[in-house]
């Protein structure tokens, strides 16, 4: 997908001012200053720098704690501002965790697909704090996937580099992030890394800095799938025309209408000036007339659906029919969000559909 831009400015970060960390035990006792690892690098302006939080079930509760670190904003017209966008740039020594969360579903796709299982022993916990020391936002690893109003979890154009992005409804002024492993008979050692945290407080129109994700509908989709449902999704942003994320699987044909996948871009914040741009192809071995005419561009701010543009003959310039009978012929389009009056609707994420 592609954004037009027209602009010199610089994309600026707003990064927490102080960074702090406790370890409690499973006797719960408290220890400050430990826990984590390198805590200073989670505030830092380096990306590729990172603070470790660990966490250790014990063995028979000798030894087992789990940790915290603390980011905080000590300047109250510094604080993350209400209805915005807070961002972690994270990992995990799970392997496969962050592509699980990515596709914003539990069950059989992620214990099936990707051979993992959210709701183990491991937990990382995000807590988002307004000034008074209320919750905001509470989730975790666990039950990210069905909190997608208040988090997302996404890949930059490098498709190695995963973000939580949170969306706070009050002004932010605490964030935690607690690793935890509950108890087991062997003991294990967890970790939860923190690469960055910021929000923007400057975008540039000429850099705009997009992550992808996706999603799925429902069950029958989740018991149908053999692969993970979108391949590749962080090609659909990167730097390269020609690379291509792929979504939708044969399998999925027989289900018939209603049954979605849907892959997100998430831009840093609403734009009601520029078009967005695809470029496609329809191969004939994966879809049918039938399901390209119900194939959408959807357009959300806030996560609120706001526009919807159909993948028809209208948009496209062509007959589908044909367009699928030509396997594998690319066709680029753009696609915009308008009032009845023709105004652009502001829109901060973009659906293919």
């Amino acid at each position: 997908m592609i954004i037009g831009v027209n602009s010199f400015a610089q994309t600026t970060k707003k990064r927490p001012d102080n960074a702090s960390s406790f370890r409690i035990s499973n006797l719960n006792i408290t220890t400050n200053n430990a826990g984590v690892d390198d805590v200073g690098n989670a505030k830092d302006n380096s990306e590729s720098t990172l603070a470790r939080v660990n966490s250790y079930a014990g063995l028979a509760l000798i030894g087992g704690y789990r940790s915290t670190l603390r980011l905080e904003y000590s300047n109250i017209i510094e604080y993350v501002p209400a209805n915005s966008k807070f961002y972690l740039k994270v990992n995990s020594n799970e392997s496969g965790l962050l592509n699980g969360l990515l596709g914003g579903s539990v069950g059989n796709l992620l214990n099936g697909v990707l051979g993992i299982v959210i709701g183990g022993e491991h937990v990382t916990d995000f807590t988002l704090k307004n000034a008074s020391g209320t919750n905001v936002i509470a989730v975790n690893t666990n039950n990210a996937p069905v909190n997608q109003d208040k988090v997302n979890f996404a890949v930059d154009k490098t498709g190695t580099n995963f973000y939580g992005i949170f969306y706070p409804t009050q002004a932010i002024k605490t964030i935690d992030i607690q690793d935890r492993t509950t108890f087991s008979v062997l003991g294990t050692t967890n970790y939860f890394d923190i690469y960055d945290a910021f929000y923007y407080n400057n975008v540039s129109r000429c850099d705009v800095p997009l992550l992808t994700s996706y999603t799925i509908n429902s069950e029958q989709i989740l018991s149908a799938l053999s692969s993970v449902p979108v391949v590749d999704a962080y090609r659909a942003i990167d730097d390269d025309l020609n690379s291509y994320s792929a979504i939708g699987i044969s399998s999925l044909l027989a289900l018939g209408a209603g049954n979605e996948i849907e892959q997100f871009v998430h831009l840093p914040n609403a734009i009601n000036n520029k078009v967005t741009r695809f470029v496609v192809q329809l191969p004939s071995g994966l879809l049918s007339v039938p399901v390209g005419q119900e194939s959408s561009i959807v357009f959300y701010k806030d996560n609120v659906q706001v526009g919807t543009v159909k993948l028809d003959n209208n948009l496209i310039g062509l007959d589908l029919l044909g367009l699928v009978n030509q396997n594998d012929k690319k066709v680029s389009f753009t696609a915009v969000p308008r009032d009845i009056s023709g105004n652009i609707i502001p829109f901060d994420k973009v659906g293919i559909r």
